[in-house]
């Protein structure tokens, strides 16, 4: 039985005794709800015989009935494609858990990898499992409430398919390490130059810097289809106009994130360790740009110290 309506019985007791139940009958649901928090394996341990017996046989068939009145969906979003927000609803109708949601490109994009159900729980954790009507994957990700603030979770929150009323709260922005956000730039300049050579490099980084520029910079926390929707419209740029626009990003953010003396001494050192590594590397027209780029960050980070 779903908790979340039998929560909804014995909070409501006054509205359904003694039409639907008895108040001997909401008593022991409440009972139940009481011995569930102790542990599933443990739900009816001081339960009777007979109380077990109203339980599963009277009190079973009239939630069940009530079940079927159900249907609270709720949507983010717009330009979600109407067959997939049908589905969506199966699947969670079909997972039967009390609280979870649907998000990501299955739900605007004709292409997808697989189908992102996130699930509130008390404990996180993920896994695959294969969809029986088609060669797509679900993505099962348990996370917790609090799990919400954080960007990526809050991000997949606010375009969404769910069977509860999602809340979103204010994201918890934290800056990221000096070497993480650099490495994360030279990855996703990369990416775009090998773009040219292989045309089925996915170049999933600069999804990942757009994200972080509009999460830091412009203090905002894009939902996933205004994330897919801005990553195309960068990748469908010409190679040098869409290095020039991550180069562009790269800057702010640095320059935004740390301080003049802090990033000056790191990228001192920085830039110094990749004009060697030119001299040794034969394709080096990746680190050329991270020169020119994070050395006129170096320079303009000089001239305010001064």
């Amino acid at each position: 039985m779903e908790k979340k309506i039998l929560k909804n019985i014995v909070e409501n007791k006054a509205k359904f005794v003694p039409l639907l139940f008895t108040a001997k009958q909401v008593n022991l649901i409440e009972k139940y709800l009481q011995n569930m928090k102790k542990g599933k394996d443990k739900e009816t341990q001081k339960m009777t015989p007979t109380e077990k017996t109203i339980l599963y046989s009277t009190i079973k068939k009239k939630v069940d009935a009530l079940m079927l009145l159900k249907e609270e969906f709720h949507i983010k979003g717009q330009n979600m494609i109407p067959e997939r927000v049908e589905k969506a609803k199966e699947i969670l109708k079909a997972i039967n858990k009390e609280k979870a949601f649907i998000s990501g490109t299955f739900l605007f994009a004709q292409d997808y990898n697989d189908i992102d159900i996130y699930v509130i729980s008390n404990k996180r954790k993920q896994f695959h499992q294969k969809e029986e009507t088609s060669d797509k994957e679900l993505h099962f990700i348990y996370i917790t409430e609090n799990d919400l603030k954080k960007p990526i979770f809050n991000s997949a929150s606010q375009y969404c398919v769910a069977n509860f009323f999602i809340e979103t709260p204010q994201a918890n922005i934290e800056k990221p390490a000096f070497s993480d956000l650099v490495m994360t730039y030279e990855m996703a300049v990369t990416e775009i130059m090998n773009s040219e050579i292989d045309k089925d490099e996915d170049q999933k980084t600069s999804r990942e810097l757009i994200f972080e520029y509009n999460l830091q910079v412009k203090n905002i926390v894009l939902d996933s289809y205004t994330l897919s929707k801005r990553f195309n419209e960068v990748i469908s740029l010409k190679m040098n106009d869409k290095i020039s626009i991550i180069n562009m990003m790269a800057k702010e953010l640095l320059i935004k994130l740390y301080s003049p003396t802090y990033l000056y001494n790191e990228l001192t050192k920085f830039v110094k360790q990749l004009k060697k590594d030119i001299e040794f590397i034969d394709l080096h027209d990746h680190l050329l740009i991270f020169v020119e780029v994070l050395g006129g960050v170096k320079d303009a980070c000089r001239r305010t110290k001064s």
